[in-house]
C-alpha cells in the first residue's frame, strides 16, 4: 500500500514487478519487454525511412513513415534491443537494493551523531567525551561510501537506459579510441595523488605544529 502511494499517490493503485515489465500483464494492461522491443524496431525503421524520403523529396511516403513512426515513438529506445534477449533491459536489483540501504544506514548513523555532537557541544562537555570523539573519527570514512553508494543507486538503478525510453547506453556508445580514455585516467590518477600525498603531509605539518603548542 505504501509503495502503491508513494508511485502513485493512490493507495490501491497496481505497482508493476520485474515479471510483469518483462512478461507483461494483460489483466494490468501492461506490454511486456518483447513487444515493446518490436514496436521501437517500427519506429526505428520508420524514422530512417522517413529521412531518406523527406531527403529524395518523396513527401507522401515521408508523411507516411512519420506517422507510423508517432505511432511507435514511445517504444523508440527499445528497438535498440531487437533480437536480444528482453532480461537484458533488467537494471542490477541487488547491486541497487543494498547500495540504497547502506546510503540510507549511514545518513541515518550521521543524524544521530550530529544530535549527539549538538547536545554535547550545547552542554560545552564534548572534549570529554571520548567515545563520541572516537565514533566521529572512525566515521570520516562512511561520508565517502555514502556518497559512493548514492551513485550507484543513481547510475546502475538507471541502467540500461541514458535517456528513459529513448537512449539505452548500448546506442550511446561514444566513438572515442580506448587509448584515449585510458591515457585521461590515468593523468588524473597521478595528478589526484599527487595532490593527496600533498594533503596528507600538509595536515600533519599542521596536526605536529598544533600539537607543539
Amino acid at each position: 500500500m505504501a509503495l502503491s502511494y508513494l508511485a502513485f499517490l493512490q493507495g490501491d493503485a497496481f505497482v508493476p514487478g520485474i515479471n510483469d515489465l518483462v512478461h507483461g500483464n494483460k489483466k494490468e494492461g501492461i506490454v511486456s519487454y518483447q513487444e515493446r522491443i518490436n514496436s521501437g524496431k517500427v519506429a526505428i525503421d520508420a524514422l530512417g525511412n522517413y529521412i531518406k524520403f523527406k531527403k529524395s523529396g518523396d513527401v507522401t511516403n515521408a508523411e507516411k513513415e512519420l506517422a507510423t513512426f508517432r505511432t511507435h515513438e514511445n517504444d523508440f529506445g527499445y528497438g535498440y534491443y531487437f533480437g536480444k534477449d528482453p532480461h537484458m533491459l533488467i537494471p542490477n536489483v541487488k547491486m541497487s537494493f543494498y547500495s540504497f540501504h547502506i546510503m540510507v544506514i549511514l545518513g541515518t548513523w550521521f543524524l544521530v551523531l550530529f544530535a549527539l555532537l549538538f547536545y554535547k557541544i550545547i552542554k560545552e562537555n564534548l572534549e570529554n567525551s571520548k567515545t563520541l570523539l572516537r565514533l566521529t573519527l572512525w566515521s570520516i570514512p562512511f561520508g565517502y561510501v555514502a556518497s559512493q553508494a548514492g551513485w550507484i543507486v543513481a547510475e546502475v538503478g538507471r541502467q540500461p537506459w541514458t535517456i528513459q525510453n529513448l537512449l539505452p547506453n548500448i546506442a550511446a556508445v561514444s566513438q572515442i579510441d580506448a587509448y584515449s580514455v585510458q591515457i585521461t585516467f590515468f593523468l588524473f590518477l597521478i595528478i589526484f595523488t599527487t595532490l593527496l600525498i600533498a594533503e596528507i603531509k600538509i595536515m600533519l605539518s599542521a596536526i605536529k605544529k598544533g600539537s607543539a603548542h
